[in-house]
């Protein structure tokens, strides 16, 4: 990353070497999802009464921020001119990066409940994490290569941005998976190597598209997640189940990000609605079954998870509009 390149952000005019717009993306995923897996693992001990190596494991299977959720808050016209570039900009890319960097997290709390020795799982999280940036860095940058010499030699049409991110993230996800590493994040990486080689153009055009997309894909994942839900693990764990998914909502994210909003740059306003729209969604509903798929299959793991999810798409996508109001009239006002 070169100190001469614009930084990505629309809004900003300054260099990656000068601008401060990567700070709170930093800190929301290097320090604030810590403080959530940790606050959601003491939630749940002491709500639940899971032991603290299970409490742990669902607080680091929950920390993640979905991005389907949070699109569904910062996308589109409306968006845009209720809320400012870089609020939307940081609960975009943080949504975007901690799914993939949650991992490590999962596999470190997975290794007492499993009985395993940490630093196995350290190492085998540090590995996934560093070969899948590597794989997804690499892949992103040579697309954008390609890209850019066949729309400068002009012998053919410029390439669908559709066909090309579908294309790459099919790639780099299989790249992945051979090299047993961490697809999530690879893919991420990748788009920010995609966009980074001074695209901007293409880049808006790829992000029309994928709103655009959003929806097909949308639908059948929660109509799935719908069809999975444990009803009856949810009713085994009486009325402390409600009592943690509403613990969740409340202490999960907010009280980290208000704490921390001044070393995240980010004013009492930007502050409360970053906190708040932290959505739990689909990548913590796929750490929850490889946490199963690996051995952790008490049952109260998956239905405390999988409640807290159910809570969280319920209150976040019934004050999606409201909440975006809300801030478009605060910041109106004098």
């Amino acid at each position: 990353w070169s100190g001469r390149r614009r930084c990505a952000c629309s809004s900003c005019p300054k260099t990656w070497a000068t601008c401060c717009c990567w700070r709170p993306r930093a800190m929301l995923v290097l320090v604030v999802m810590p403080l959530v897996a940790l606050l959601t693992g003491v939630a749940a001990h002491l709500l639940l009464g899971l032991p603290i190596a299970l409490a742990a494991l669902l607080g680091a299977c929950l920390c993640p921020t979905d991005p389907i959720v949070a699109s569904d808050v910062v996308s589109g016209g409306p968006a845009a001119r209720d809320l400012p570039a870089k609020t939307r900009q940081v609960l975009t890319e943080e949504s975007g990066a901690n799914d993939g960097l949650a991992l490590p997290l999962v596999l470190l709390a997975l290794a007492p409940v499993l009985g395993k020795a940490a630093g196995g799982e350290a190492v085998t999280a540090t590995y996934q994490v560093l070969v899948g940036a590597i794989v997804g860095a690499l892949l992103g940058y040579v697309t954008a290569r390609v890209v850019r010499s066949v729309e400068a030699h002009k012998d053919i049409g410029p390439p669908s941005d559709l066909v090309v991110t579908l294309v790459l993230a099919i790639t780099v996800l299989g790249a992945a998976r051979v090299l047993k590493s961490d697809g999530v994040l690879a893919v991420f990486v990748a788009g920010l190597a995609y966009n980074a080689r001074g695209r901007q153009r293409r880049a808006r055009a790829a992000g029309d598209a994928r709103r655009r997309r959003q929806p097909l894909p949308r639908r059948p994942v929660h109509v799935l997640l719908g069809a999975v839900l444990p009803w009856d693990d949810w009713a085994d764990l009486g009325w402390a189940g409600p009592g943690f998914a509403l613990a969740v909502l409340a202490v999960r994210r907010p009280p980290p990000v208000l704490a921390l909003a001044r070393l995240l740059g980010l004013r009492l306003r930007d502050a409360v609605f970053v906190g708040w729209f932290g959505p739990i969604g689909v990548s913590a509903v796929f750490y929850l079954a490889l946490s199963a798929d690996e051995g952790a299959t008490d049952p109260r793991l998956f239905a405390a998870g999988t409640l807290a999810v159910a809570a969280s798409t319920l209150a976040h996508g019934v004050t999606a509009l409201p909440a975006r109001r809300a801030y478009a009239r605060r910041a109106a006002s004098p």
